[in-house]
């Protein structure tokens, strides 16, 4: 019966999640439709459109604008689905490493809380991330090869979104390779990480764009993009990250000689994720470390045993200072780059 509740439980919290951002302004990122579309209408990536990241879901043939997604209403939809699919999956890892619905829940609660502060009302690439990184994670903390497989092959896709998602690859790797101590153990990982980069590959060569795909991904993004694109955090933009992601780091050194084998690699994957906010610091490029830092509140809530109950009462109401003035500011029906001023420049 207990598990039947907390699955009811689930989807109100998912549901009021979904509500709550449907009251928040919208802000799709504009290349999500004009690269898509373009993609759609013959013309030719790296070629033809100018842009710095790996092709995802904007110019590959099987795109947004091919499966249907070119408005905003559409484009909607699919960002309250992506959220849906991160709260199942966020519970069902938490139930699984914490051994707790109870906690998994919780878990659920903290990301309804923070998901739509940290610029959860914008669609963009980083929010794709964590489909990847979250099923991967829980492979790895399963012992058979071809969790590995599967673990390689989903970060290996995330590469393919976003290439700041390599230095992630590797780290995942290099704590593999500590942990096995044996480099032939680590293969399966590889494997599945370079089956997605040898469809790249075939993808590249047919279109005869390596010089140009390798121009503006590699050369262009560490040199011209990485002088002028870089943007550094202000104090402020910092300091409110620390009810999230402070006390998440902090909890994993805190807490760090206690934890299991799998908690250590949740480490992995907080520290790892954070590397899609290094290049360029906004508060979206938060999303993919953002349900790690979520696990491993859970984590130090779960460890103080004594005093969980009234450190998680006072957490919450500490936070509703942060939110309430952000969700005051952020409630609208507005889309951005889809007003009236770009409706009658579409017209004219």
């Amino acid at each position: 019966m207990k598990t039947h509740l907390y699955k009811y439980l689930l989807i109100v919290i998912i549901g009021l999640h979904l509500f709550l951002l449907s009251r928040l302004i919208f802000f799709p990122y504009p290349e999500l439709f004009v690269y898509s579309y373009l993609t759609q209408k013959g013309l030719i990536p790296y070629e033809q459109i100018f842009d710095q990241h790996f092709p995802g879901i904007m110019f590959f043939p099987i795109n947004l604008a091919t499966i249907g997604v070119d408005t905003p209403y559409e484009a909607k939809i699919l960002h309250l689905t992506i959220i849906g699919l991160i709260h199942i999956l966020l519970f069902n890892i938490g139930k699984n490493i914490f051994k707790s619905q109870k906690l998994a829940l919780f878990g659920n609660l903290l990301y309804t809380l923070w998901q739509p502060f940290y610029e959860g009302y914008v669609l963009w690439i980083d929010l794709f991330i964590p489909l990847f990184s979250l099923p991967a994670f829980y492979f790895l903390t399963r012992t058979k090869k071809e969790f590995q497989v599967l673990a390689g092959f989903l970060l290996g896709m995330a590469l393919l979104f976003k290439q700041v998602a390599a230095p992630f690859i590797l780290l995942v790797y290099f704590y593999l390779l500590f942990e096995k101590k044996n480099f032939k153990k680590t293969l399966p990982y590889l494997l599945g990480v370079l089956i997605p980069l040898f469809f790249l590959i075939v993808w590249i060569f047919g279109l005869n764009i390596w010089k140009d795909f390798f121009f503006w991904t590699i050369t262009f993004n560490l040199t011209t993009f990485a002088q002028m694109g870089r943007k550094y955090p202000a104090f402020k933009e910092l300091a409110l990250t620390i009810p999230l992601f402070g006390l998440a780091i902090f909890s994993y050194f805190v807490f760090l000689k206690k934890m299991s084998k799998g908690l250590v690699l949740l480490g992995i994957f907080l520290f790892g994720s954070l590397i899609f906010a290094f290049a360029r610091f906004d508060y979206i490029h938060l999303q993919p470390s953002l349900p790690f830092a979520v696990l491993m509140i859970i984590y130090a809530f779960k460890d103080i045993k004594k005093m969980s109950k009234l450190l998680i009462s006072c957490y919450l109401i500490v936070s509703m200072f942060f939110l309430i003035p952000f969700l005051k500011d952020r409630v609208g029906k507005e889309v951005m780059f889809f007003g009236s001023l770009e409706e009658e420049v579409s017209r004219k």
